[in-house]
């Protein structure tokens, strides 16, 4: 993970937007893809507070992670890991870098069959919620109920 860098896509020199909407899709997040992704870019007055950054190896996208800010909380919309590097604590690097860069409350919903990143979320320290009975529809039509975690701001920054 030592040559893995950081950075927001959205002003990323490199142009990282059709890579990342294409992880989001493949990663099961069709409604963050390359063109939804491609429009905030765009036009920002219509996507106020949203931002997107990125794990790159060797120029290659590894993560991602979007999310929408406003004054009172940040909401993450979206993390994604490539199925080749998942449980390599690069999710972890990238949420935890994300978390460090504002003081704010964080806001999100999982599958609850989604264990993996349930236990990553505890592990950076958010706590359960609520339940969101029959929220997602699977690709096999069948209903998934998710968990609303938080995380409160903290005087100290999260350790990676």
């Amino acid at each position: 993970m030592n040559n893995a860098n950081i950075c927001n896509f959205f002003n990323s020199k490199e142009n990282h937007l059709a890579s990342v909407g294409s992880l989001f899709r493949n990663s099961g997040i069709p409604q963050w893809g390359e063109n939804t992704l491609f429009d905030i870019k765009n036009v920002p007055q219509k996507w106020l507070g949203i931002q997107g950054y990125c794990i790159t190896v060797s120029s290659n996208i590894i993560s991602a992670i979007l999310a929408r800010s406003n004054e009172d909380f940040t909401e993450i919309l979206a993390i994604a890991t490539h199925s080749a590097y998942k449980n390599k604590g690069y999710a972890t690097k990238l949420l935890t870098y994300f978390i460090n860069l504002k003081a704010t409350s964080y806001l999100l919903e999982v599958s609850t069959q989604n264990t993996a990143a349930i236990n990553l979320y505890n592990k950076i320290g958010f706590n359960a919620l609520s339940t969101r009975k029959k929220y997602y529809t699977m690709p096999d039509n069948s209903l998934q109920d998710a968990v609303v975690m938080k995380r409160s701001c903290f005087p100290q920054t999260v350790g990676t």
